[in-house]
């Protein structure tokens, strides 16, 4: 698990409960503070968060006052006008939260390429699956691991098996219920070679799954493997719905079930996704969008100028060169943070022409 990874994962963390309404504007802008997002990271943070209006007020509506054919009493003197009084900070202007209702639309860097996060390896699929997939753990903006679906976990002591029990009276989109069962199909699939899942090299020491019993479920490995924990807290720990799987096939790919807080509507390829509200989410009174619509925008300029026009509310990445004039925008809202990250080359050992170990050595010769 590098550290751009961990770091990628607790910013999805951050955005997953700014949409749900988990955060205040006040504290996202703490945490992502804390943690050091990136670029553009904390501006698309609060743009999921809501702006700084009352939702409940209505548009154009005053506040009463005096009337104006009214006439004081003869010899009365009005009543002095009271002094202002001071105004809490911040809080005050933030909006309820709670709030139900609205649709987000989101600027990704490149287009999707599958809804099954089995199969997948283009890393901009994992921000769709943060809605409609839950994990059995998750990573929080501290970088700790924390309960979703496995509401506890035990270690053994030699660090060869690891025990979940996981939360009751979750059901997956399509009413399947979620269980052990469910645990135990999704990574036998994982780990099928025919499956031929990228997944099953970053789970493979694990050699069996155990059903204890409907909610408890146990992971016997072959070896300690300390990062199993923060490895389940992505693609390889979202649960999947057995049922979709079978019925679906090769279809699953453009028909995502999972037992998300947001279920799949669309996928135009090249255009948009769009996600709405699972109203029978186990996490109860969440979440408070109707609607995440997602636009492929490759070109930076163009996604640029679909957020100063508000055609999309939410940008992923920004461009060197826009930096500088960003910061002086106060119609838009952008941080820069140093972020945890680095960079690399793989060379595929295994087949030609980098078999050759001279080759190898001969390209980390010529890089400096």
């Amino acid at each position: 698990m590098t550290t751009d990874h961990l770091n990628e994962l607790a910013y999805r963390r951050l955005f997953r409960m700014a949409v749900t309404g988990r955060l205040s504007r006040r504290d996202l802008i703490k945490r992502a503070g804390a943690l050091g997002l990136g670029v553009a990271a904390t501006s698309t943070l609060l743009a999921a968060c809501g702006d700084d209006d009352d939702p409940t007020a209505t548009p154009g509506a005053q506040a009463p006052g005096p009337d104006p054919t009214a006439t004081a009493g003869a010899g009365t003197t009005p009543e002095p006008e009271p002094e202002d009084e001071e105004t809490p900070e911040a809080e005050a202007t933030e909006p309820p939260m709670g709030a139900t209702g609205g649709v987000l639309n989101v600027a990704l860097n490149s287009d999707l390429t599958t809804m099954d996060p089995h199969r997948s390896t283009a890393a901009v699929d994992r921000q769709v699956y943060q809605l409609i997939y839950d994990k059995l753990v998750d990573i929080d903006e501290t970088l700790t691991i924390v309960p979703e679906l496995a509401s506890e976990w035990a270690i053994s002591d030699d660090g060869m098996e690891y025990t979940f029990t996981l939360v009751e009276g979750v059901t997956f989109h399509d009413g399947e219920a979620f269980n052990a069962e469910a645990v135990k199909f999704n990574f036998d699939r994982m780990l099928d070679e025919e499956t031929a899942s990228p997944r099953r090299s970053e789970i493979a020491q694990i050699t069996e799954v155990v059903v204890e019993d409907e909610h408890t479920v146990r992971l016997v490995l072959s070896q300690p493997f300390s990062p199993l924990l923060a490895t389940l807290s992505d693609r390889a720990g979202m649960m999947v719905s057995p049922k979709a799987i079978e019925e679906l096939g090769e279809d699953l790919a453009r028909q995502p079930v999972g037992t998300g807080a947001f279920t799949f509507v669309e996928w135009m390829t090249s255009d948009h996704l769009t996600v709405e509200r699972y109203d029978g989410w186990w996490q109860e009174g969440l979440p408070h969008l109707d609607q995440v619509i997602y636009r492929p925008i490759v070109d930076a300029n163009v996604k640029l100028t679909a957020l100063r026009t508000g055609d999309v509310d939410i940008i992923d990445t920004v461009s060197a060169r826009d930096v500088a004039g960003l910061r002086d925008d106060d119609t838009l809202e952008m941080s820069e943070i140093a972020s945890l990250g680095f960079t690399y080359i793989t060379l595929n050992n295994q087949i030609p022409p980098f078999d050759n170990i001279a080759l190898r050595q001969a390209v980390a010769w010529t890089i400096d």
